[in-house]
């Protein structure tokens, strides 16, 4: 027997699929990209707004059914993490639905292993591939910035022996 909690989020998560699946629709057509509505009859606002309003659909939908710490840790720590290793909106979504579903079998493997609470396990899992794609994520991470530092420096060509370094006010 189902419960409404249960019931609710069921249609909740079908409603934002739809929605969704209208957004993937709209970004496909006009290029995808951070400013692909500025060239069309979309204000970025709403879709902002729209956007929003989704996430804030989904948070209402699934506290009751799951609890307020993993539903924040399912929402937050897969669109961090996704956002260190792209910048194309497609790509990030992709991404970050494909570390929230690796997160939850993660966490549910590690709460049957070793008899720990599911949700606490999941909530783990997620902020671990947050904190690993912090560390080594391909665009914004501590080591991409790293290596761009140290690119930088090694690209300027070297002083000739004698010769001076004059600076500029």
């Amino acid at each position: 027997m189902r419960g409404k909690a249960t019931r609710s989020a069921e249609n909740g998560v079908a409603g934002i699929h739809g929605d969704a699946a209208r957004l993937d629709e709209w970004w496909s057509c006009s290029g995808g990209g951070g400013h692909a509505a500025t060239g069309t009859a979309y204000g970025t606002t709403a879709i902002d707004f729209g956007l929003l309003l989704l996430i804030s659909a989904v948070v209402v939908i699934a506290v009751p059914a799951v609890g307020t710490v993993l539903t924040l840790a399912l929402v937050v720590a897969p669109a961090g993490a996704a956002r260190l290793w792209t910048d194309r909106i497609a790509t990030m979504t992709a991404v970050a639905v494909s570390i929230a579903v690796a997160s939850t079998i993660g966490g549910l493997l590690l709460s049957r292993t070793w008899d720990v609470a599911a949700g606490a396990a999941i909530s783990l899992t997620a902020t671990t591939c947050s904190a690993v794609s912090m560390l080594v994520g391909s665009r914004h991470s501590l080591l991409a910035r790293w290596l761009h530092r140290r690119h930088r420096v090694t690209d300027r060509a070297p002083l000739e022996t004698g010769a001076s370094v004059v600076t500029q006010p």
